[in-house]
Formats: structure tokens, C-alpha cells, sequence
């Protein structure tokens, strides 16, 4: 459990952090505020005496999944984040990983001698302009799931909470969403077109109801994507409950 922080230290800054008592106040505050997202998508730079970036804060992330960062020029940049804490570790993990980053950039990853799957024939053509979607993550410590969804079904998972209905509340399922729910057969979550969402996983509790095409992992999610000409504009990384 907790949050991780990944800091870039300017070598050539060390004179001055050293002279710098209140470095570590200054390293706090500016991790706190690339948590609340005022930084994002960049880089949150740290000032020591008269060195201006010092350092500076490329990303944050729940201990609960994993983050790929690559340095180089003087920056850090987040790669990837995948849902499972300590993947680096197993070797079958760290492939997972490999994997997940080539589907993301728009390629297949195939191990050296290894012939590559066929193409189906009758696989139709895809779409000549991409067509936008959105990637739901959700994982346990057993298993990780990754779902395709629509734009309407990715707006209505971070609509806003009603706090007014108290901690938690029965929320009606909009009609676009519901129609794409009651196409898939039964679910177990909704119930005569209404979801129970709480105040502290509302957008979790969403997700996990939402309707879309399900895989077995991000890589096979991805592949499908490109395969379709889908383009991922955004990705959702969620608990399994």
C-alpha cells in the first residue's frame, strides 16, 4: 500500500543541495503538488539555492501498480503504468511489461525464433480514419483485465459524485450507457437500470459495470486495437473487488 515518487537528481546540482537545509521541505511540497495535478502532464522542477532545477518530480503512482521511466537529456518521462506492483521483479512480469509498452507504441512483440501468429483472412478491413476509444485496467492480486469502452461510457465513469446523497447511493445508469449494458446480457452490477457507487471508489464502482469488449490482458487489448485502428486516448487503472 501507499504511493511511490520518482525524483530525477541533477548531479551537477549536489554543491547546492548540500548547502540546502530545506531541501527536503521543498522535495515534499513539490511531490505533494504532482499528486494533486496541478503539474501534470509534465514535470515538476525543485529549486536548491541558485540552481533552479535541481531536481525534479516525473511522475506518481499507487505501490499498487508499476511504473516504466526511461532518462536521458537531463528528464525523466513516465512510459508506461501498468496495474501490479512489483512486476520488475519476476522475469515473466518484466515481460508482461515489455509487452504491454511495444502494444502501446503500435507494435507486436515476438520472441527471437519464434514464428509470428497468422493473420486471419477474413479479418475485415479497418477503419480508414482511427476511431476513438478508451482502456479500462482492473486487476486483483490473482488476475488483470483490460476493456475497450466508447467515449460515452468513459465520460459517465468520471462524471462527478453526488455528495448530497450521503456516502454512497443507488446512481440511475445513463440511457446510452444502459442500452450498451443490456446488450451484453445480464450484469452484476446493475440492477433495473441503477448502479450502487460510494463516495470513495464512485469511478472504480463504475468501472467495473462499464460495458465494453473485455481481453485477457493490456498487450491482447492493445493488439486488438491497432488490428481495428482504434486509437487509445486515455486509460483507467482500477481494482478488481
Amino acid at each position: 500500500m501507499g504511493y511511490n515518487a520518482t525524483v530525477v537528481i541533477m548531479v551537477d546540482a549536489l554543491e547546492h543541495i548540500e548547502r540546502d537545509s530545506k531541501f527536503g521541505a521543498t522535495l515534499s511540497r513539490a511531490i505533494r503538488e504532482h499528486m494533486s495535478g496541478s503539474a501534470r502532464p509534465g514535470r515538476t522542477d525543485i529549486v536548491s539555492g541558485s540552481h533552479h532545477n535541481a531536481a525534479h518530480v516525473v511522475e506518481v503512482h499507487s505501490s499498487s501498480s508499476t511504473s516504466v521511466i526511461t532518462v536521458g537529456g537531463n528528464l525523466g518521462v513516465q512510459q508506461l503504468l501498468s496495474y501490479g506492483g512489483g512486476q520488475q521483479v519476476a522475469q515473466e512480469a518484466r515481460e508482461r511489461l515489455l509487452r504491454e509498452w511495444a502494444a502501446r507504441m503500435g507494435y507486436d512483440l515476438v520472441r527471437k525464433g519464434a514464428e509470428p501468429e497468422p493473420v486471419a483472412a477474413e479479418t475485415p478491413a479497418a477503419p480508414s480514419t482511427p476511431v476513438p476509444a478508451y482502456l479500462l485496467v482492473l486487476s486483483d492480486h490473482k488476475m488483470t483485465t483490460a476493456r475497450l469502452v466508447t467515449g460515452a461510457v468513459w465520460n459517465w465513469i468520471h462524471s462527478s459524485f453526488d455528495s448530497e446523497q450521503g456516502l454512497g447511493y443507488m446512481e440511475r445508469v445513463p440511457v446510452d450507457v444502459l442500452t450498451e449494458v443490456e446488450e451484453e446480457g445480464e450484469s452484476a452490477y446493475v440492477t433495473d437500470g441503477q448502479l450502487h457507487i460510494t463516495c470513495g471508489s464512485y469511478e472504480n464502482d463504475r468501472a467495473l459495470a462499464a460495458p465494453g469488449h473485455e481481453f485477457d490482458d493490456v498487450a491482447a487489448a492493445m493488439k486488438y486495437a491497432k488490428a481495428h485502428n482504434f486509437e487509445i486516448k486515455e486509460t483507467f487503472n482500477g481494482c478488481i473487488y
